[in-house]
Formats: C-alpha cells, sequence, structure tokens
C-alpha cells in the first residue's frame, strides 16, 4: 500500500518541484504586483507634470484672453495673474522663462535661455497665434528640474526594484532551505550517525514541511541501511562503516581477533522436512529464525549466519557492561527460551501437523540441536567484490559446531563445552548436567561435556506454563529491547513501518545494561532459571558427575 501511494503520488507529479514551482509563481506575482504599486504611487509623488504643445497652447490662449478682459488699466492684476502661473510652472518642475503676450513681455527677458545649456537641451519653448482674434503669444520653460525629477524617479524605481527582488530572494531561500536544505541536511547527517556507528538503530523524524521525494528518499535510506545491518550483522558494522568512507577493498582487510560464545543450532530431520513440506520449509524455517533471532538479541548476542537449517551465533562479553558469567548465562537462556519457545508455538505446530509430514514422521515435532564453546576467532570479511560475508574463522567456532553435531550422540538437546561452563555462574553450573569427558579431533587436553535438561510445557506434559510471560522475569526488561534486535521484523519494515536496528538498541531504552543495573539484569537472570528448573534432580546430576 505505501508503495502503491508513492506512485500514485508520482503519477500525479513531484511534490518537491510542484511546491519550487508555486513558490516561484508566488514570488512572481508578488514581485509584479510590487512594481506596478512602486510605479503608481513613485510616478505620483515624483514625476513631473511635463509641458505638451497642446497644453502650453491652451494655456497661451487662456492668458491672451485673461489679458484682453483685463485691459490696459489693469496692470497690477495682469501681473498678479501671470507671477500666479508662473508660480503654478515652478511647482510642476518646469518653471517659466519667459512669458510674451502680444508682443508685450510679461515675464522673463528674451535671452532668458542663454545660460541654459542647449545640448542635451535643458529648455523647451512654445508659441500661440491667432489671427482671426488678433492673438499672440509665446512662452519658455526650463526643463532642468523636470529631469532631475526623472533621474530620482529611476533611482527610486532602481531601488523600489532591488528591495523587492531582495525581498522575493530572501523568501525564495527560507522556502528552499525549508523544504530542501534542511531535509538534505538531515539526510546527510542520518548517513554520518550511521558511517560512525552502522549498529545505531535508524529511526524515521520527518520534517512537517518536508516534500515527498524527501520523505521518499529518507526512507529508502532507512531501508538500506536496516537491510546492510541484518545482512552483515555485528560482525559487518566495520565493512559498513569502511565502505561508506570509501576506504574499504574487498579482500584488503586482515581481520581481528576476538573472544566470544560461539553458538550453533540445527533444525532435526531437516532433509526430511524439505523433501516433504517443499517450499513451505522456507516457512518453517523462518518461524524458527524468528524466534532463534528474537531470544539471542535479547540475550546481548547477535546472530551472524543464516545457513538453511543452522544459524551461527556471537556473545560478545566485551560488548556489554556485564560480566563473562551474566553474558555466558544470557547464552544459555537464550537457548532454553528457544526450545520452550518453538514447543508452544501455535504457528508452528500448525505447519507441522500436516497430515503427510506426520505419515512420513509420526508424531514429528520440532527439535533443535545447540552447541555453545567459548574461545577465540578472527572476525574478519570473507569473500571478494562479487559477494562477500561477515563472519568468525576459528577452530573454536568449528568446535560450536560439532558440539551441536554431537548432541544427536547424546540424545540432549543442548551441549555446552567445558570452558564455557566454566564461565557460567555458580547457580547455573548447579544445574547443568555432566555428560562426558572426551578428547577432540586435533586436540591433546580432554574436555567436558555438559547440558541442560530442559523442560516441556503443560501441553506435552511438561511442567512449564504454555502461556509464560518472560517479561515477567525481566528476560525483555534488561536484555536488548525486541523490537530493536529482531531482523525477522525488516520485511514487516520495508512496508512503511518505521524500521529499527537488528543489532542494537536505542541508549534511551537501556540496551547496554549500565553498572547500576548489572545487579538487576543478574537478578532477571536467576529468576528465569528459577521459573524454568532442569527436570533431573541434583542428586540425579551428582551421579553422572562420579560416573564421569
Amino acid at each position: 500500500d505505501a508503495w502503491r501511494e508513492e506512485e500514485e503520488e508520482e503519477e500525479g507529479g513531484s511534490d518537491l518541484v510542484q511546491g519550487l514551482e508555486d513558490s516561484v509563481s508566488k514570488l512572481v506575482i508578488a514581485v509584479a504586483v510590487s512594481m506596478l504599486v512602486a510605479t503608481v504611487v513613485a510616478g505620483s509623488l515624483l514625476l513631473p507634470t511635463w509641458v505638451t504643445a497642446e497644453g502650453a497652447r491652451q494655456d497661451l490662449r487662456m492668458l491672451c484672453n485673461l489679458k484682453a478682459m483685463l485691459g490696459p488699466h489693469r496692470e497690477q492684476e495682469l501681473a498678479q495673474l501671470v507671477l500666479d502661473f508662473a508660480n503654478g510652472r515652478a511647482g510642476h518642475g518646469t518653471p517659466l522663462l519667459f512669458l510674451s503676450l502680444d508682443g508685450d513681455l510679461l515675464y522673463g527677458a528674451p535671452d532668458a535661455t542663454a545660460h541654459v545649456r542647449d545640448f542635451p537641451r535643458e529648455w523647451a519653448g512654445f508659441s500661440f497665434a491667432d489671427a482671426a482674434a488678433g492673438q499672440e503669444g509665446e512662452m519658455v520653460v526650463d526643463t532642468r528640474r523636470g529631469s532631475e525629477q526623472q533621474l530620482v524617479y529611476g533611482l527610486a524605481m532602481l531601488g523600489c526594484v532591488l528591495s523587492v527582488v531582495c525581498a522575493a530572494s530572501l523568501l525564495f531561500m527560507a522556502h528552499l532551505r525549508e523544504r530542501l536544505a534542511l531535509p538534505l541536511l538531515s539526510l546527510s547527517a542520518l548517513l554520518q550517525a550511521f558511517t560512525t556507528d552502522p549498529l545505531a538503530p535508524l529511526r524515521l523524524r520527518e520534517q512537517p514541511a518536508e516534500a515527498a521525494e524527501i520523505r521518499h528518499l529518507r526512507a529508502s535510506l532507512v531501508k538500506l541501511a536496516t537491510l546492510l545491518q541484518v545482512a552483515l550483522g555485528e560482525a559487518g558494522s566495520k565493512i559498513i562503516s569502511n565502505g561508506l568512507r570509501g576506504s574499504w577493498r574487498a579482500g584488503a582487510d586482515s581481520g581481528k581477533i576476538c573472544h566470544a560464545f560461539f553458538g550453533f543450532c540445527d533444525i532435526r530431520a531437516f532433509t526430511t522436512l524439505t523433501e516433504v513440506l517443499q517450499s513451505d520449509v522456507v516457512r518453517v524455517v523462518n518461524v524458527v529464525a524468528k524466534h532463534v533471532h528474537e531470544a539471542v538479541c535479547e540475550g546481548f548476542g547477535a546472530p551472524n549466519k543464516n545457513m538453511g537449517d543452522a544459524f551461527l551465533l556471537v556473545w560478545k562479553p566485551t560488548q556489554v557492561e556485564l560480566g563473562a558469567s551474566e553474558v555466558a548465562d544470557s547464552a544459555l537462556r537464550a537457548y532454553i527460551r528457544i526450545i520452550i519457545e518453538l514447543a508452544r508455538s501455535r504457528e508452528l505446530n500448525r505447519l507441522l501437523l500436516r497430515a503427510d509430514l506426520q505419515e512420513r514422521l509420526p508424531g514429528f515435532r520440532m527439535q533443535l540441536g545447540f552447541g555453545l564453546h567459548y574461545g577465540w576467532a578472527v572476525e574478519a570479511a570473507i569473500g571478494s567484490a562479487y559477494k562477500l560475508d561477515a563472519s568468525y574463522l576459528s577452530p573454536h567456532v568449528n568446535l560450536a559446531a560439532r558440539l551441536e553435531s554431537a548432541s544427536k550422540i547424546y540424545n540432549t538437546a543442548i551441549l555446552i563445552s567445558g570452558d564455557t561452563y566454566r564461565l557460567l555462574s555458580a547457580g547455573v553450573q548447579a544445574l547443568c548436567r555432566l555428560m562426558d569427558r572426551v578428547t577432540v579431533k586435533g586436540s591433546m587436553q580432554p574436555m567436558e561435556l555438559y547440558t541442560y535438561d530442559v523442560p516441556d510445557v503443560v501441553s506435552r506434559g511438561g511442567a512449564i506454563p504454555d502461556d509464560i510471560d518472560w517479561s515477567l522475569l525481566g528476560h525483555a526488561q534488561y536484555g536488548r529491547n525486541g523490537d530493536a534486535c529482531t531482523g525477522f521484523r525488516v520485511a514487516g519494515e520495508l512496508q512503511g513501518h518505521e524500521p529499527h536496528s537488528n543489532l542494537r538498541a536505542d541508549a534511551s531504552t537501556g540496551s547496554h545494561a549500565a553498572s547500576s543495573s548489572a545487579g538487576a539484569y543478574r537478578a532477571s537472570l536467576d529468576a528465569f532459571f528459577r521459573a524454568v528448573p532442569p527436570t533431573t534432580s541434583p542428586q540425579f546430576r551428582a551421579k553422572f558427575v562420579a560416573a564421569v
């Protein structure tokens, strides 16, 4: 639905382009209106009232008629009339230099233009003659003030244009900053943060005025980053970081040594499952992967490889502010929780109750084998520019796989090496059962093998309630936040939901237990093992110790 909405928006036009076009159109209209208003206002205040030839003739005719009406004995009134006319011309920006009516000089002197430039011309002369009425007139006006006023008008208009253009530019830049620059800066900050810490959770924080294209770009970047986190995992964080910085080349890195708990998990009878279920086996594997990944991540671990019927899991004590015993207990707790979760999973049971599968394997129920070992490994990018995997190389990783395979021989779900057992807390050690003491191929030192007899749920004859709530035991409260570390959620997140990192919870959720909460986490582990005790008694386990 989300992608369909995006396609419909694209068909309807670009939101970003449309917004910019609307902004430009509004600014153009505002500039045009402002210029029109400025022209009218400035013209009315600054432009001179120019004298036209027809207007001058009308003025001269009027003055001749008034002179004739006043007669020769009212010279004083005529002089006042001429002075008023001259003042009127001066007020309009064209002062009167010379005026002659019917041959009588009434204002100025005949050489009034002598002190005014002829080029460029700074005066204008007008004449009037009416032979029938015996009237004639002549006047000269000074146009310098009009030219000056016109220059001031031009400068004023230039100032108005510059002011309007500057204001429009500022508004347009503010619009670009809000709609384009700030969202791009936030995208750059998102990429920078992802480069600095590739395992950090990524959140979609949209701006209120953000264009649809920016939202789509942000969502796509977050989805791609989330897919990188899920695909390469915690071991691939360096690959992601160096790749984004441009300093990574396939095969150039030598890897680094790390110490961790390595777990191997395998689905039993997988070949038969595949033969019977065919394509539906993928649904079974994904249900199993969901519970495996969720339990491991909430126990401060990280899924590393999905190999169809098997999973490689890693717990690094140095990655969390907990002791090695808490991390070891968390790894064992994750195994126990996976077994119980799969036993009570309705979705998985529905898939496994198919008639053809039950006919092939009567009474079949999902069973997994687990191996857990502590040791060193080389964490590295393995492959080439064509295909790359971030994983671990070490005989200790191989030993975890051999422990899982040996669990079939000992007919137990979990097999723990002696190195891992010695790192468990004393209380959890007492719950484990010694299985054997062996010397593995390639080693001269004997190694103890331990197991944990996981109880079953009530619906299968066990003592664990089918509706057990892990949060009441502190599992989800002090481990990694479930939403922040479950890679199986990515498929749903790509539909448009807010994506999360599958590896590391946000610091605000308390993903890495601080020293102040380490005691609370220890208490949550103890509560879990009290709620899910092994099915064997201490006396029975003691007999095994003596026998071995």
